[in-house]
């Protein structure tokens, strides 16, 4: 597919008859952050603490114009967009190749662009609502992870979405190291992994911990250590991740704000 102006899930927009309008807002904006504050007695306010960045969801404006020559056809052209926004959708542009942005349909509001009712130009401006509001890479960055050896990771400018696969092995653990080569955290695992059996972390739909055993997968989260948890990839600890008592591949989505 060549990528013309804005793809949905794969599909140009113009595939459809339809014409990008106004201004895409949000689409460029970085996303706004808020912070926890310390109070500090000797000034007035608090101060920041950059541990505790959160990220607001991000809005963005997506309008379009059909003319398809008849009421029926362009009304037809809108009906298969809505369509189409149905679920996750992945969005990409022609200005970010490379990248997409995980966001939800929120709403539309159609009218016709004409002076009659019956005139065969239909717009709509509509709201999608992207509550990770970081555009990613479309095809991740693969890592081999040999048994005992840190890996530099690869980052964008914002944390990225991670898939790691590990196995075969024996409570194996992963290990996140930041750039000085110091443990920011780790994930313990008390299970055994024959040859063919692997056990797959992923962030990019919520946290899973997954088992697969002679092809059958199974939910394995309670085989995570009670006092680990999921570790952020992030770029601001310009580290390494490795992996203790198995082998396994990780797979990365580098983030960027836009």
């Amino acid at each position: 597919m060549t990528l013309l102006s804005i793809a949905i899930n794969g599909t140009n927009i113009e595939d459809l008859g339809l014409q990008p309008l106004g201004s895409l807002a949000g689409w460029l904006d970085a996303p706004e952050r808020s912070f926890q504050a310390t109070p500090v007695l000797t000034r007035a306010g608090g101060v920041p603490v950059l541990g505790t960045v959160s990220y607001a969801p991000r809005t963005l404006a997506l309008g379009f114009q059909r003319n398809a020559g008849t009421p029926t056809l362009s009304r037809a052209g809108l009906d298969a967009l809505y369509q189409l926004l149905d679920g996750l959708l992945e969005i990409t542009a022609v200005d970010a190749p490379g990248h997409m942005l995980y966001a939800h349909f929120q709403k539309a509001v159609g009218s016709v662009f004409s002076i009659t009712f019956l005139g065969s130009d239909y717009q709509s401006a509509g709201t999608l609502i992207s509550a990770n509001p970081f555009w990613h890479d479309c095809t991740p960055v693969s890592t081999m992870l040999p048994s005992g050896i840190a890996v530099p990771v690869p980052y964008g400018s914002k944390p990225g979405n991670y898939t790691v696969w590990i196995g075969p092995g024996t409570n194996p653990a992963l290990v996140f190291y930041d750039s000085r080569g110091g443990i920011l955290g780790q994930m313990r695992f008390t299970l055994t992994l024959g040859a063919n059996d692997f056990l797959r972390l992923e962030t990019r739909e919520g946290l899973k911990i997954k088992k697969t055993v002679s092809g059958t997968e199974s939910d394995a989260y309670a085989t995570l250590n009670a006092a680990d948890c999921f570790l952020p990839l992030d770029p601001n600890d310009g580290g390494y991740i490795g992996l203790v008592n198995a082998s396994g591949m990780l797979c990365t989505w580098r983030s960027w704000s836009t």
